[in-house]
């Protein structure tokens, strides 16, 4: 049993032992770091008091069936302000005489990981963009604009409506891009 106490103190993720209310029992070194909360502060709070607002509802249904309950994840805050995204899980332990339920808690640091799915939604979207804009001046492509073109036929077919297509054409745009240069010419486009 020592030897487990052990483990739970030094184990690299943060653990605890909640009641159904989400009160604090017991705490680990890792919890300890990750919510910036000595384990007398810990003690005297609940897991819903320590997320953000926006989080109480999904930790309080978390909590009514742990069991059955995928990993959820949540932002802790800290005393300071900081808000670390965390993943958690729980297991029910056991279930005293007065019929008052013990979990398992595991609480995940997963900020690294959010930061990361962030980072790479954001460069998608980039992505997307540059494949259907003008890197020059932004406007829509050729690629975009047979998009478009099909969306709004396809539309004027199910409603019965007309679509119409402007088309403009500079004459002797490619005189001025050979006599002046290029960069006159991109400057002219914008």
């Amino acid at each position: 049993l020592e030897e487990f106490g052990q483990q739970f103190e030094h184990s690299p993720h943060g653990l605890a032992r909640i009641d159904d209310e989400g009160g604090f029992s017991e705490v680990n070194q890792t919890l300890r770091a990750l919510t910036g909360r000595e384990e007398s502060e810990l003690l005297q709070t609940t897991l819903g008091a320590i997320v953000h607002p926006g989080d109480v509802e999904v930790v309080r249904d978390f909590l009514c069936s742990p069991d059955d309950a995928a990993p959820v994840d949540v932002r802790l805050v800290r005393p300071d302000g900081q808000e670390i995204w965390s993943r958690l899980t729980a297991t029910m332990v056991r279930q005293t005489s007065s019929g008052q339920r013990v979990l398992s808690v595991q609480i995940d640091d997963i900020n690294d990981h959010r930061r990361l799915e962030e980072t790479l939604r954001e460069r998608n979207a980039a992505l997307a963009y540059r494949a259907t804009h003008d890197g020059l001046t932004g406007l829509p492509n050729r690629q975009l604009f047979i998009d478009r073109v099909g969306h709004a036929l396809d539309r004027s077919l199910r409603h019965q409506t007309t679509v119409a297509i402007l088309f403009c054409d500079l004459d002797h745009f490619k005189v001025i891009n050979d006599t002046f240069g290029h960069a006159v010419g991109d400057q002219l486009l914008m």
